[in-house]
């Protein structure tokens, strides 16, 4: 990514798209310590019970897989907030951001 090459850390992290629900990306995960989530905008602001069923996922499968760090883009920040805290995540900042004139938030948690 040309961000994260400008900003001298493009050695440290690297970029992905993928299914959260297929097991073999989160078997690929066993060394990483954070995951920072961006959700395509459709999805962040469809259906809640999708939203809802997606980001339980991440948070669970993040958490079984001992990911210490985990950060998302979310527009139901009540709802992401407490999803991860069910999963065993604390909040650790929230970051809100109007874009497009939409209230949105980067908002990350520690293992609890």
């Amino acid at each position: 990514n040309e961000h994260a090459r400008l900003a001298g850390v493009s050695e440290f992290v690297s970029f992905k798209v993928e299914n959260v629900f297929d097991e073999n990306v989160w078997n690929s995960l066993n060394h990483v310590t954070h995951l920072v989530f961006n959700p395509p905008y459709g999805v962040r602001m469809g259906k809640k019970n999708y939203v809802k069923n997606l980001y339980s996922h991440i948070f669970a499968r993040a958490y079984d897989i001992g990911i210490t760090n985990v950060a998302i883009l979310a527009t139901k920040r009540k709802m992401t907030i407490e999803l991860a805290e069910n999963a065993g995540y604390k909040i650790s900042g929230i970051y809100p951001f109007i874009y497009g004139g939409i209230t949105a938030n980067i908002i990350s948690f520690l293992y609890a």
